[in-house]
């Protein structure tokens, strides 16, 4: 398995070395849950690249085995024990959770998925794409995080339109289905021992969005992104 590599943050393009190979790096391993990934290793502090290992910088690493090299980006970096941090990094799909949509309707997914891209409030590099040809009703009254408008919620994109998502570098594909079918069912006490979950604030946020919503009628008023003064070298909009 290649060495992980290490970026400056808001890096889109990884054609060259970056900042260096992180080679000191320990343990590193690659977690996943619905097609997206969290990267956690172990780095020495008197590694050669210690000092740069900050937030928000890019993490390029391999998921598996001779899967291709994917981004993640620092969220997290632990206090040193035995010589060893413990760095935590998400793959760079999870910044869809601070960059806010317009309301919209779509009837197809195609439809939906593109329009995730032209009512975007603000700039990303993010590009979506769907091979699912399934039609439905989706409606969108209120500015969203585009992540929450992906899945995870009722009446999100992946609810009304059903598939799977796979997530490469800065695209997000809807698909019909990914991988193989081969019979296996999750069962719990047979082959699934534990169910764990946590939660965490991982990050601040470099604007909001302003929105009303009458219940009654389900009408919304909302207005543009209000941003923070400064450059924070990342845009996180709730």
């Amino acid at each position: 398995m290649r060495k992980p590599r290490l970026y400056e943050a808001g890096t889109l393009t990884f054609t060259n070395n970056g900042l260096g190979s992180l080679i000191d790096a320990q343990d590193g391993e690659v977690k996943r849950a619905f097609g997206a990934m969290e990267l956690e290793m172990k780095y020495p502090v008197k590694g050669r690249l210690f000092r740069e290992l900050t937030y928000q910088r890019i993490i390029l690493a391999e998921p598996g085995p001779g899967e291709e090299p994917q981004p993640f980006y620092i969220y997290r970096i632990t206090k040193p024990m035995n010589g060893l941090v413990t760095v935590y990094a998400k793959h760079v799909c999870y910044q869809l959770d601070g960059k806010p949509v317009r309301p919209f309707t779509a009837s197809t997914a195609t439809e939906a998925m593109q329009k995730l891209k032209s009512h975007a409030m603000t700039e990303h590099p993010f590009s979506f794409e769907t091979d699912v040809g399934r039609s439905g009703s989706f409606k969108l009254t209120k500015p969203a995080a585009t992540w929450a408008v992906l899945g995870g919620t009722e009446g999100s994109i992946l609810d009304i339109f059903h598939g799977e998502y796979e997530f490469d570098h800065y695209t997000v594909r809807l698909l019909t289905r990914r991988g193989q079918d081969r019979g296996v069912r999750i069962r719990y006490g047979k082959n699934l021992r534990t169910l764990e979950q946590d939660a965490n604030c991982a990050g601040c946020y470099t604007g909001v969005v302003p929105y009303w919503v009458d219940t009654a009628t389900g009408e919304s008023i909302y207005a543009e992104p209000v941003l923070a003064e400064g450059n924070f070298g990342y845009s996180r909009v709730l």
